[in-house]
């Protein structure tokens, strides 16, 4: 086993019958330490845990993911991260909750550790879920570049109302207000849950409430689509940017997702039809009865 501390070298020169002998300069030798390994590794799994703390001192931060082969430890430099090759590509640490979905690439440090950022190629992508207690899980993207979950006022009759914007955006439009800037808020992905106790069709529904829906502005027809295994119906409705609107009917409750679509091209519109692409409906203490 190697010593953690130099080694010494003494050099000894020695003549004559009676030894006569000078101590040369010494040399100290300090062993190299041992190379990081190279091994590249990807993995996705659920946060548990993250840690903080060593952020104060300038160490890095932990996040502990539970995958498919047990526990793994990210670590994520502090002062270092703009320094990392992939600093574009990583997540802020203090954005990730226990229970988000994590994937990362990076360098293998120790076993069952991970670092992303010497490479270019490495990542850690962050993915939050929202509207679980609204009875329904989308995901969403929460970094890089992702959104912020924002609880709303309840408004035309909504049970539940949030928005979902990015949070670049959303610091921009906060600094601009904090400023005394009079602007429009940025372009959100709502999500609002209202009730349906006669269990109406969502096509009925939209049409019964046009001002809510979205009907009385449209600017497609409504056209019946799926949603995480629930009937509902797609439009277009016009608005300060125009937005996508899907009414989806799910037991006694009826939900509006809508998501701004400043033009065809835009991230956020691209981002909402993923999400509606991966919405599930999930059971909560309200639709137990029902």
């Amino acid at each position: 086993m190697m010593s953690p501390f130099p080694r010494l070298i003494l050099v000894v020169s020695c003549s004559g019958m009676v030894a006569s002998c000078s101590l040369d300069d010494a040399e100290t030798i300090t062993p190299e330490p041992e190379a990081r390994s190279s091994q590249v590794m990807e993995v996705q799994g659920v946060a548990t845990k993250v840690d903080t703390q060593a952020v104060m001192l300038d160490g890095p931060s932990l996040i502990t993911l539970e995958t498919s082969n047990g526990p793994v430890v990210i670590e994520v430099p502090s002062m270092g991260l703009p320094l990392c090759a992939a600093a574009a590509s990583i997540a802020d640490p203090f954005i990730v909750d226990q229970g988000d979905q994590v994937r990362v690439r990076g360098a293998r440090v120790a076993q069952g550790r991970l670092l992303p950022c010497e490479d270019a190629m490495h990542y850690l992508e962050v993915t939050g879920f929202a509207g679980d207690a609204y009875g329904i899980r989308i995901p969403y993207r929460k970094g890089p570049d992702g959104y912020v979950a924002l609880e709303q006022a309840d408004g035309n009759g909504a049970r539940r109302s949030m928005h979902l914007v990015l949070r670049s955006e959303h610091e921009r439009w906060v600094a601009d207000v904090q400023a005394g800037v009079a602007r429009e808020a940025p372009p959100a992905i709502q999500l609002q849950v209202l009730d349906n106790p006669r269990r109406m069709w969502s096509g009925q529904w939209a049409e019964a409430h046009p001002e809510i829906s979205g009907v009385d502005r449209a600017i497609t027809p409504a056209e019946d689509v799926v949603v995480g295994g629930a009937n509902a119906v797609r439009l277009v409705a016009d608005g300060l940017y125009p937005e996508v609107v899907y009414v989806v009917a799910h037991g006694q409750s009826m939900y509006l997702l809508s998501g701004a679509r400043p033009s065809p091209e835009s991230t956020i519109y691209r981002d909402f039809e993923a999400m509606v692409e991966r919405v599930v409906f999930v059971p909560t203490a309200e639709q137990a009865g029902e």
